[in-house]
């Protein structure tokens, strides 16, 4: 394993402990700034938007330049949004936080896996598990380390604390990382930024991900840290413990990622995710807190941590050499603009229900495995 490839799974798990500590306060945040759920969502919707605009330009533009400068550009950046929460407490101030926080993410998310791939090749559907795992481990730790910052020093030490650890590990990976062979053999794309020339394959991974995605966010975004306090009379502490066992169930079985269970790759992604959409949903229909929460942890603890290393592992077999980044940030971009559906449904649910938005979550996440069905069996 190369220190470059070491310097990934670093700063990307840094950048999981940063993730995990804002998304799960931000709610809390916002309810005590007596910010409305129909704001919330607006919020969270607009800023999934950001997730769309940037990422064809941002794959399309490594292939030219590298990967180095999005990955150091997305871990600054969210560094810079979580140390500056404190400043703001108008809905207005906190779009534009949200906005630069989905943008970080999503250079880091466009450019994660062709960085990967680019160090490890036709390795990937083993290594992507061990780069991706980490980030979302790192993630319900954030969130445990969040829940006991807020109890002893409050809201603002915890937005700063977690953005210096990882401005800190910003300036070690730009230091310390070297681009990867892929990148260095010289993939150059010649298609304009707005053509949207995609394998077939390709349209049909990015139609299963905005479905996919339009389904997560709808139990994924404000509604989720606030479902088990109201729904269930849970303490931050208790729902911080929760979210944290709920990113690492996540993280966990991606380590694993390149066994098959003795299926071929398209079934395990069908098989799996449609056990993810089934369990989200059944979270929302929970008659207790009990059952609420073994569904809401199994739903990636055996499904998405197995599925998603094989839905990446389809789309890098199909990305093209010389438009391996261009290829990829299309896919994620359609697929992004899920994000911007899913938070505006479950602020229009959450106040009927703090359930429903979980129901429809899974409902909606379901028809994910129609377009998959179309893939084929091995890539």
């Amino acid at each position: 394993m190369s220190r470059s490839f070491r310097l990934i799974v670093l700063a990307s798990a840094s950048f999981g402990l940063a993730t995990g500590c804002y998304d799960f306060i931000l709610p809390f945040y916002m309810e005590a700034k007596n910010i409305s759920f129909g704001n919330m969502g607006i919020i969270f919707s607009l800023s999934g938007l950001a997730m769309v605009l940037g990422r064809v330009f941002v794959g399309r533009h490594s292939d030219r330049v590298g990967r180095k400068p999005y990955f150091l550009a997305s871990l600054g950046l969210l560094s810079i949004s979580t140390m500056s929460v404190p400043l703001l407490a108008r809905a207005a101030a906190l779009i534009i936080s949200r906005t630069m926080t989905e943008i970080s993410k999503e250079l880091r998310a466009t450019v994660h896996s062709v960085i990967v791939f680019d160090h490890v090749g036709e390795r990937f559907l083993r290594f992507i598990g061990r780069a991706s795992g980490p980030v979302y481990i790192m993630e319900g730790i954030g969130v445990i380390v969040a829940g006991l910052l807020l109890r002893w020093t409050g809201f603002t030490w915890t937005f700063v604390l977690m953005g210096a650890q990882l401005g800190a590990i910003t300036l070690i990976f730009r230091k310390g990382f070297q681009e990867g062979a892929g990148l260095v053999k010289g993939e150059r794309d010649t298609e304009s930024l707005l053509s949207w020339h995609l394998p077939k394959e390709l349209w049909l991974i990015a139609l299963a991900g905005f479905l996919q995605v339009a389904g997560m966010s709808t139990s994924h975004c404000f509604v989720m840290p606030l479902f088990f306090k109201d729904r269930f009379g849970l303490s931050p502490e208790n729902v911080a413990l929760i979210l944290a066992v709920h990113r690492i169930t996540l993280g966990l079985p991606m380590l694993t990622s390149g066994i098959t269970y003795g299926m071929s790759q398209r079934s395990v992604w069908v098989v799996f995710s449609t056990a993810q959409s089934v369990t989200m949903l059944a979270t929302g229909l929970a008659p207790n807190v009990l059952w609420a929460v073994l569904f809401w942890w199994a739903h990636d603890l055996v499904s998405g941590g197995i599925w998603d290393p094989v839905r990446q592992h389809y789309i890098q077999q199909y990305c093209r050499d010389g438009h391996r980044g261009h290829d990829l940030g299309r896919v994620a971009a359609l697929s992004a603009l899920g994000w911007v559906i899913g938070p505006l449904i479950a602020g229009w649910l959450y106040p009927i229900s703090p359930g429903l938005p979980f129901v429809a979550s899974g409902a909606i996440a379901s028809l994910s495995v129609l377009p998959v069905l179309f893939l084929p069996r091995n890539p």
